[in-house]
């Protein structure tokens, strides 16, 4: 927390007890939005977990309720401690993997991290930093050491790669014995790649755009409700939506040039999808 690198509103909710989850700009009237959220809870479960693990048993036995605008009335439990109670629906900490023990290997020395940093020819700590310092089973392996209470990791590179490794552990993109790619790993590698020097938008934007296609929801599909559609027959729609929906992952400013004009079909199309569609994806 003090090197910035939990946000405020974990901890937050954790002091006040209390997840509030407003509607978002469209309202969130689509089913798949409050699927999502439903399902992004056990996320934020392990997010408070890992968090209490190492605080004072009040904060490991504190309530935390989360509570949707679209059903007030139900009260979500988040069981962050293994052990509190519950059940596997109520995304029960027992049930979820316990990611302050799972994630004990990723203790990597600064030595290591600079040694890759000089490798990389980098200075940035990043995604793509943390995706290409395990792309062989070889690099992979250096990365395995077991933490060690005697020797604290102070510096900031070294902590800030090892919190990304762990979270792309806890997702799925590593795995946890050995630290190479999952299948998600590879196609994230892959996904990076095709970038010469992606900016930290860009990298989040490809970690975004996986969790999403796992959620089920970056897809060319119709959501349960929409607001209009663009002009043409269905397929020219369906990549459309997918169009739009990829591209409002990513922060743009629209100039308005030649090249732009020439590029009639795809403007033309996109013009008419209404604002309220990219604010809909943009809710997730």
């Amino acid at each position: 927390m003090m090197r910035g690198l939990v946000g405020p509103q974990v901890i937050n909710n954790l002091v006040s007890g209390v997840l509030i989850e407003n509607a978002p700009l469209d309202n969130g009237e689509t089913t798949e939005y409050r699927n999502f959220l439903l399902q992004l809870l056990s996320i934020r479960t392990q997010t408070l977990s890992l968090l209490t693990q190492p605080l004072h048993q009040f904060f490991q036995l504190r309530k935390v309720a989360c509570y949707f605008w679209f059903d007030p009335s139900t009260e979500q439990i988040m069981y962050h401690r293994p052990g509190q109670g519950g059940t596997e629906s109520q995304n029960n900490a027992n049930f979820l993997n316990n990611v302050y023990e799972k994630t004990s290997t990723w203790n990597v020395a600064n030595g290591i991290t600079k040694t890759e940093m000089q490798e990389q020819q980098t200075d940035q700590i990043n995604i793509a930093f943390c995706i290409k310092a395990t792309c062989t089973d070889a690099k992979a392996a250096k990365t395995i050491a077991p933490s060690n209470t005697d020797k604290i990791i102070e510096d900031k590179d070294a902590i800030v790669a090892n919190v990304l490794w762990k979270t792309l552990e806890i997702r799925d993109f590593l795995t946890s014995s050995k630290h190479v790619y999952t299948t998600w790993g590879r196609a994230l590698s892959i996904s990076l790649s095709t970038l010469k020097n992606p900016t930290s938008n860009e990298q989040e934007a490809f970690l975004t755009a996986f969790e999403l296609i796992r959620f089920g929801v970056l897809t060319a599909n119709p959501y349960s409700k929409t607001y209009g559609k663009p002009v043409g027959d269905d397929k020219q729609h369906r990549h459309i939506t997918l169009f739009a929906r990829t591209m409002s992952l990513l922060p743009m400013e629209f100039k308005v040039s030649r090249r732009w004009a020439l590029s009639g079909f795809i403007i033309i199309h996109v013009h008419f999808i209404p604002f309220l569609e990219l604010s809909l994806v943009r809710s997730f």
